[in-house]
Formats: C-alpha cells, sequence, structure tokens
C-alpha cells in the first residue's frame, strides 16, 4: 500500500524537477486546496505551484488539517464545483 508513496520520491521527484529544471509548466488548470491546519499552514502555496503550473487557483481551508474531503466535505465541494464548472465552459470555448 504504501508502495505509491515510496514511488513520489524515488521516481516521480526526480521526474518533476527535470521538468522544472527544463523549464516545463503545467498547462491544464490546477485547484489547489490545503487545510489551515495542515502540513501547508502558513506556506503560500499558490505562489509555490505558479512555479511549475500557467493556471493556478486555490485557497485555504480553514478550521481544517491534512484531510479536507474527510474534515470538511462541504468546504471541499464549494471550491471544486466552480473549478470544475469554470473548467468545462473554458474547454468548450
Amino acid at each position: 500500500m504504501l508502495s505509491d508513496y515510496r514511488a513520489t520520491f524515488e521516481v516521480d521527484v526526480p521526474h518533476y524537477r527535470a521538468l522544472n529544471a527544463a523549464g516545463t509548466r503545467m498547462t491544464p488548470p490546477a485547484l489547489v486546496l490545503w487545510g489551515e491546519k495542515g502540513n501547508l499552514a502558513g506556506q503560500p502555496v499558490v505562489d509555490i505551484w505558479r512555479a511549475v503550473s500557467v493556471d493556478v487557483r486555490g485557497t485555504v481551508i480553514p478550521d481544517c488539517g491534512h484531510y479536507l474531503p474527510e474534515e470538511r466535505p462541504e468546504m471541499v465541494m464549494t471550491h471544486l464545483r466552480p473549478f470544475i464548472a469554470a473548467c468545462l465552459a473554458e474547454e468548450s470555448m
């Protein structure tokens, strides 16, 4: 079960570092959500993602830790629904 997480450091991280070094940026819109009390609290999350993505949108979820969908499902959906709708609208243009 943990093999996926282990692969992150052995396979994914070197791959993403090479892409980043080459200046490659992700082009699909990205929605980044994180918990106010989680391990990313106080970090400039959206700014960090802007280094690797062309279109980043995101916000902190108040009164939430690391497990957003489990802790604040209604708040996650409050952000997810309009993001998906906007992506679909942009795609149909």
